[in-house]
């Protein structure tokens, strides 16, 4: 059995001892991994951002809906109207009997405690940066302002108030409630039918509309719905 001459161990030892130990990456490689990064982020970005920006109104558009349903059948299953009281650039939607919403509008002051209990009214949060944009009514579909003819149509959007009425016979009004991220502009509209109280979501272009085609302070009387 022969035996390593000790001069080839010890050359060995050395290479070994002289072999680096971590190969790393140098300036310039890392740079250009970066530059490829950064260069494939820009490209696909735009592409990921509408997705993204759509999820978030998409979500309080469905969480609208399901509010909405639930007062169409408190109204039918109490056999009084109700109402839904939305307001421009508020992320907060009211709703309760037609007499209790009406007199918590009209009140000067806000209601005690016992108010509180007495008065049929629920209010509801949109989700974070998500508010109500505007509300057509009498519309099947989205109506932009420069594309009405109706005289009606208001510019001062920033202090509109609307009341969607529902009757206990399951009828409502034709009207299409329009959210939008305030974070993105990114806009969605809720479209609902007046007999069957369907409804169907849409998106909308990001650019913020002027007015809408009905804009009122006032709740609608009994005659702007049949029973």
């Amino acid at each position: 059995m022969s035996r390593n001459h000790p001069t080839r161990v010890t050359n060995r030892r050395r290479c070994v001892l002289n072999r680096p130990r971590n190969a790393g990456f140098s300036l310039l490689e890392l740079m250009i991994v970066l530059t490829i990064m950064v260069g494939i982020g820009a490209v696909a970005w735009p592409s990921l951002r509408r997705p993204m920006a759509d999820s978030s109104v998409q979500q309080a558009a469905s969480e609208l809906r399901g509010q909405i349903a639930d007062c169409r059948q408190t109204a039918a299953v109490q056999g009084e109207p109700r109402l839904m009281r939305f307001q421009a650039d508020q992320p907060l939607v009211y709703s309760g009997r037609w007499t209790d919403l009406v007199a918590e509008q009209l009140s000067d002051t806000p209601p005690d405690v016992g108010d509180e209990v007495d008065r049929d009214v629920d209010a509801w949060e949109l989700p974070v940066d998500i508010v109500v944009d505007e509300v057509q009514f009498d519309q099947q579909s989205y109506v932009a302002v420069d594309q009405s003819s109706d005289p009606s149509v208001s510019t001062d959007i920033e202090k509109s108030m609307w009341y969607l009425p529902f009757l206990p016979n399951g009828q409502t009004r034709a009207a299409v409630i329009v959210l939008r991220d305030t974070a993105t502009n990114s806009r969605v509209a809720i479209e609902i039918e007046a007999v069957t109280g369907m409804m169907r979501t849409s998106r909308l272009s990001a650019a913020q509309p002027i007015g809408a085609s009905q804009a009122s302070g006032l709740p609608p009387d009994d005659g702007g719905i049949s029973d």
